[in-house]
């Protein structure tokens, strides 16, 4: 029983040393901010010709 708990706290302070390191937006990371694409509505030619491809 004593390796179970052993495990399980293990188990556990590695869960919350992950969620510390990747959950908080640090600033480090935020430096250079992805700029995405903008949105394209896609007109009616547009839909067959994808359709074509699949």
């Amino acid at each position: 029983m004593r390796s179970l708990s052993v495990t399980f706290g293990v188990f556990g302070a590695a869960t919350l040393a992950v969620c510390f390191l990747v959950l908080p937006p640090w600033p480090v990371f935020n430096q250079n901010p992805v700029k995405w694409l903008p949105v394209q509505t896609q007109t009616q030619g547009d839909t067959r010709e994808a359709n074509k491809t699949s």
